[in-house]
């Protein structure tokens, strides 16, 4: 083991213990500071303020430390050899095992593969359900169905345009008069999708590896 793959190993472990103190002063801070948030708490005890801003302290130098390592992740094979691997449970320790290894990462890649298709179809897809006025009614058709597809390539580099196009409660309630069910896009946050899609890869090649070692 190269001195650089054990330098970064330890550096994994030690974001892994002092991980426990990140949650803390997390916590502590929602407490804090309130759900939705607020300017930084001063407390009256100077052993409390205290703690407080070593904790501030810690949490800079973990997150640094975080993206560090998971930029050597990227960019040392080494070491995403000897974690990934870890955290996927991937081993190859005679012939059969790099078989089932072989064929279930072929099946949760194309298993990703196909949730990614799916997502990027429904991330453009609208729907609307609205009734009709009374005056374009017609017997037994009451209501009308709009399906559409919209993909936006464009990136807005304006961020005061973005917040201005950025829908709102207010604007959300004020919809069309006579909406039944309306569908635009994916409901979900871009961190959402990449922690789906991350659990999604790596519970896929578990099942997979699963199902084909029982074949074997």
């Amino acid at each position: 083991m190269s001195r650089f793959l054990r330098v970064n190993k330890w550096v994994g472990r030690a974001l892994l213990l002092a991980s426990p103190l990140v949650l803390a002063v997390v916590v502590w801070g929602t407490f804090a500071t309130g759900p939705e948030g607020g300017p930084q708490p001063r407390f009256a005890s100077p052993v409390v303020q205290w703690a407080w801003d070593l904790l501030g302290v810690h949490l800079l130098v973990w997150l640094a430390t975080l993206l560090y390592f998971f930029v050597m992740l990227v960019a040392s094979s080494a070491l995403r050899d000897a974690v990934l691997t870890r955290l996927a449970g991937i081993r190859e320790r005679d012939e059969r095992e790099e078989l089932i290894v072989g064929q279930a990462a072929r099946a949760a890649w194309l298993s990703t593969l196909a949730l990614l298709v799916f997502l990027l179809l429904l991330s453009g897809l609208q729907v609307q359900v609205r009734e009709l006025p009374v005056e374009q009614q017609a017997p037994g058709a009451r209501s009308e169905v709009s399906i559409g597809y919209v993909i936006q390539l464009r990136v807005v580099s304006n961020r005061r345009e973005a917040v201005l196009r950025r829908p709102t409660a207010e604007s959300s309630k004020q919809a069309p008069a006579g909406v039944r069910f309306s569908f635009s896009g994916v409901p979900l946050s871009s961190s959402a999708l990449l922690l789906i899609l991350l659990c999604w890869h790596v519970l896929s090649f578990h099942l997979f590896s699963r199902r084909v070692a029982a074949q074997c």
